[in-house]
């Protein structure tokens, strides 16, 4: 009786841990995917900056031609 009680439990406790691991991994793919759309976004928004410097750049040129 105690030991099936004791199989029971740890049974229980092992399937409560399955389940916490399997949490915990699909967090962290939802971290990295989160982390990876940050980084693209600030990509993006550099991109953008490095653009609008540009323009801004043949603007300043195109005054001084004038």
């Amino acid at each position: 009786m105690k030991e099936k009680l004791k199989k029971d439990l740890e049974e229980e406790l092992e399937e409560e841990l399955k389940e916490l691991e399997e949490k915990l991994e699909e967090e962290t793919k939802l971290e990295e995917k989160l982390e990876e759309e940050e980084l693209e976004e600030f990509k993006e928004f550099e991109e953008l900056a490095v653009e609008e410097k540009e323009f801004k750049e043949l603007e300043i040129e195109e005054k001084a031609f004038e």
